[in-house]
């Protein structure tokens, strides 16, 4: 999707379907420090139907599932801990 409104980095960390198929929850982690991440989901919600006519030709499938988008800060969170464990050097790593 070429939104000038959305954050350089949208990326899907995972989809999880209903057993019919008629329901999705589409999960995206967003890097963009500094910012609300919430509107840039409501956008992604506000394309629902735009994506789904995208989705139709490219799925085997009777009907298209709807569009439930999540936020998901798993992605963020572990950047933030690998920093946080950067901080700390072990005796060995330490200047002499």
């Amino acid at each position: 999707m070429n939104d000038p409104r959305l954050p350089l980095l949208v990326s899907i960390t995972r989809v999880s379907v209903s057993a019919d198929l008629r329901h999705a929850t589409v999960y995206v982690s967003i890097m963009d420090t500094g910012t609300d991440k919430r509107p840039a989901v409501d956008m992604l919600q506000a394309a629902e139907g735009f994506l789904r006519r995208e989705l139709k030709p490219r799925l085997a499938l009777r009907y298209v599932p709807s569009l439930a988008f999540s936020l998901d800060e798993s992605i963020e969170h572990g950047t933030r801990m690998i920093q946080i464990m950067d901080t700390f050097q072990t005796p060995s790593e330490q200047p002499e």
